[in-house]
């Protein structure tokens, strides 16, 4: 008898980043990851901070950070600062999500090596490609069991029910006094109870989530601007291209040719 099981873990895109910066950088991930990452530090030392923890990760470290995550990144070089990153999607990823951490069993030296191989098979032909992703996947695999599954933080009933209300009606044109209202809450506890529990405005919030439906739409097919606004809700282009240069750090075009790639 055949058994069959679903490829949870298939990784449906991939795309590799070696970045490198003089003495300091700081990445402001506050509008959330678009994608999970693994990273690796060859020189110098990050201080990753989310909502809920610290991750001090000094040269030679692999980690993991998964895709939606809110963070903030600071970097320090003496005198540079290198570093890998990982970027990859999953199929059905909201089954399998992880806490940021740093992974210590597969930092050092030898991972370097690793990840350079697969840089390099990138580059190359057909059969070097395949050999990366099959790299990739062994990565993966000896990853998974060092991390601690994810649990979202608890909220306060009104604010599930206002980021409830912003992904059911993200394309609509509704101010922030609308929103509060339904949440029957005056507009300045709403902003507090965002800021607190959330450290992002509501505006931002539906802004996020409709470039992420923006990045869904560019991901699943070839799509025009003006679909990507009837579909999204924003009042202009120009806006538009404004935000999604914010949350993802790429213009649309870039963004575009990456996917193409």
């Amino acid at each position: 008898m055949e058994t069959r099981k679903d490829a949870a873990f298939l990784i449906t895109e991939f795309s590799m980043r070696h970045m490198r910066f003089d003495t300091r950088h700081f990445c402001d991930g506050s509008a959330g990851k678009l994608h999970t990452s693994f990273g690796y530090i060859v020189k110098g030392c990050d201080t990753l901070t989310t909502e809920h923890l610290t991750l001090e990760l000094r040269e030679g470290s692999f980690f993991y950070l998964p895709e939606g995550i809110r963070y903030r990144s600071e970097w320090k070089g003496s005198p540079s600062i290198e570093y890998y990153m990982l970027h990859m999607t999953f199929a059905r990823e909201e089954e399998r999500k992880f806490e940021p951490s740093r992974i210590e069993a597969l930092s050092g030296p030898g991972m370097q090596e690793r990840i350079s191989r697969i840089e390099q098979g990138l580059s190359g032909g057909e059969g070097d490609q395949f050999g990366a992703l099959a790299a990739l996947y062994r990565l993966v695999a000896e990853a998974l069991p060092h991390l601690n599954p994810w649990e979202e933080p608890k909220s306060s009933p009104a604010l599930q029910k206002a980021v409830e209300y912003l992904k059911e009606n993200y394309n609509r044109d509704f101010s922030m006094a609308e929103l509060a209202k339904h949440c029957f809450l005056s507009e300045s506890r709403l902003y507090h109870l965002f800021d607190r529990e959330l450290k992002i405005s509501p505006l931002r919030l539906r802004n996020e989530i409709r470039v992420n439906r923006a990045v869904a739409m560019l991901r699943a097919k070839e799509t025009s601007v003006g679909e990507i606004l009837a579909e999204t809700g924003f009042s202009s282009e120009a806006y538009f291209r404004k935000i999604f240069k914010e949350q993802t750090g790429m213009t649309l075009s870039e963004y575009v040719r990456m996917l193409r790639k």
